[in-house]
């Protein structure tokens, strides 16, 4: 009943004390009075509260007084205080507190100037927090703090919510209340019965509604997708035969906003079960990186003393201007990495020009294996020890691989993964959650997209499969693509709950998708394999291009 109530998307926002992190991202002000210590060491004023999960933040205060920062972690751990913090030095210095690291002026100050100082938290904030300030004399301070992000909020992005709506047999159900001033609504709506949305107005006008009598109908209510601008909005309607003629899969999606209160039922011929998508938002996400490998970037061949199986990406793409290495999430370094490489003779990787997918000329990179060492032998592109793995992430790029695989029987092709803290081998115990994707064939050659998320190797705890469509997957048949270019997506938002959601789209298809928890036991997504070329198929190649990276989905 939760997640249903979500639908009448109500924006809240929270105030802390002194903070207030009431949206996903910020930066604010406010005048904090000191008091004196009087000569006792902990006599200091609370400045404010700081919640877990605060992405980037920064706090300033700044005085004509001697004032120093304090900063309690979780059972009042002395993180910023002197003298007995774990940082309590008067100059800058770093610290790591429960993984995370905490940077702190010191109490000399900024540039030397005593009651100007600064912390800093490089990640997430692990647990909540308290500020205070010490005070050697009673005054006045301006307390100046940013955040860029905050852990499950998408306000800058598009929102998703889910649930499932219980439909009875000839009756009408309501699914829920749209409020007015809500953008780039989209609502779907799938079931393996046939039911049919119903969409009404504030004043209970009929807008979607399919009747036999001609006086019932609503303003669209025809059999395919058709459109009507009512009231100011550009309300869209799937028809009631439903997407690609599947009855029971309809949608509606209503731009730039609804102007009005708007009312959901579905009506049901068949007694069951739907599942109800519905995203809203201004889709205004931002880009982390893009790169299409032009001119500038190229394969070091220099190797990194103690990581000589790593292969390092660097230089400035000339067209996107982004730099390699990948880095995000608050990653230490992200490469190439070959794995059982028989003595540098298994792999190979380089950027060439080759025919895009437009047919012009293009810059991609190009990975190989000729044979097998061992059953692990690999060649994955790699970001590395994640703390800010509790994100929501989109993932684009194109990808042509070869076709031996084809016609073989009980094969299969790792195309990306995550992994998050913990994740272990079956019988190892571990408590960790993987997303992974593959290319399988089956013991009669045929070969379809899978997507799953596991508890190990052995333990998928859910699978998505292209030949076994399932409404849970709400995924179609798409044939697998080799020796041209496609277009593969993923998006996942972040969740132990079930607001979690996961998308795999192939040329903007989708093949796999999941609702509900995206990690196991609150663990956060510790590395990343953006791009792989692994399997029990010798040899094999692939080349990749046009590569994007969101922290939410991409703007429409």
């Amino acid at each position: 009943m939760k997640n249903k109530i979500l639908l009448t998307i109500l924006a809240t926002s929270t105030i802390w004390a002194g903070f207030d992190f009431g949206g996903c991202s910020g930066s604010k002000t406010f005048e904090q009075q000191i008091e004196a210590y009087g000569n006792n060491t902990e006599n200091a004023v609370e400045v404010g509260s700081i919640p877990a999960g605060i992405k980037g933040l920064q706090v300033t205060l700044e005085s004509n007084k001697d004032v120093d920062i304090r900063l309690y972690g979780e059972k009042n751990d002395k993180i910023v205080h002197w003298p007995s913090g774990i940082l309590n030095q008067s100059n800058e210095k770093t610290a790591i507190y429960k993984g995370i690291g905490v940077t702190y002026s010191g109490y000399n100050g900024t540039n030397g100037q005593k009651g100007h100082e600064f912390i800093r938290v490089n990640g997430t904030t692990p647990t909540a927090m308290i500020m205070k300030a010490f005070g050697y004399k009673a005054g006045y301070a301006t307390v100046n703090y940013s955040w860029t992000g905050k852990e499950g909020c998408t306000d800058a992005g598009k929102k998703i919510g889910h649930f499932t709506q219980n439909i009875p047999k000839n009756a009408t159900t309501l699914v829920g209340k749209i409020p007015e001033n809500i953008e780039n609504l989209e609502v779907n709506l799938t079931s393996d019965k046939d039911i049919d949305i119903q969409l009404y107005g504030e004043d209970g006008t009929a807008i979607v509604k399919w009747a036999t009598n001609p006086s019932d109908k609503g303003l669209l209510s025809g059999s395919s997708k058709a459109a009507i601008d009512y009231h100011g909005m550009h309300i869209e309607w799937s028809g009631y035969k439903g997407v690609n003629g599947q009855s029971g899969h309809e949608y509606i999606k209503v731009t730039p906003k609804t102007t009005e209160k708007l009312t959901m039922k579905v009506f049901g011929y068949q007694a069951g079960t739907a599942d109800v998508t519905y995203s809203w938002g201004g889709n205004q996400s931002n880009i982390l990186f893009k790169s299409g490998f032009e001119d500038g970037v190229y394969i070091d061949p220099v190797l990194v003393e103690y990581n000589e199986d790593y292969d390092y990406i660097r230089g400035v793409d000339n067209q996107t201007g982004f730099s390699w290495p990948i880095d995000i999430l608050g990653s230490s370094e992200s490469a190439l990495h070959r794995v059982a490489d028989d003595n540098n003779t298994a792999l190979k990787s380089e950027i060439q020009t080759v025919e895009g997918y437009n047919g012009q000329p293009t810059k991609a990179m190009y990975n190989e294996e000729t044979h097998r060492e061992n059953g692990d032998t690999q060649l994955t592109y790699e970001i590395l020890n994640i703390t800010e793995g509790k994100s929501d992430l989109y993932v684009r790029y194109r990808m042509k691989i070869d076709s031996n695989m084809l016609g073989t029987i009980n094969k299969w092709r790792a195309l990306f993964e995550y992994k998050t803290k913990d994740y272990k081998d079956p019988g190892e115990g571990g408590t960790g959650f993987r997303l992974i994707s593959f290319i399988y064939t089956d013991n009669q050659g045929r070969a379809s997209w899978h997507f799953q998320g596991d508890k190990d190797s052995s333990n998928p705890i859910w699978e998505c499969d292209t030949l076994a469509l399932t409404p849970e997957c709400h995924n179609e048949f798409v044939p697998v693509i080799t020796d041209e270019w496609f277009l593969t997506e993923y998006y996942w938002h972040w969740s132990n709950g079930s607001d979690g959601y996961v998308v795999w789209k192939i040329n903007g298809k989708i093949v796999g998708e999941h609702h509900g928890p995206t990690t196991r036991n609150n663990n956060a997504i510790d590395f990343i394999l953006l791009t792989q070329l692994y399997g029990n198929v010798t040899p094999k190649h692939q080349w990749i291009d046009d590569l994007e990276i969101r922290d939410g989905l991409p703007n429409k």
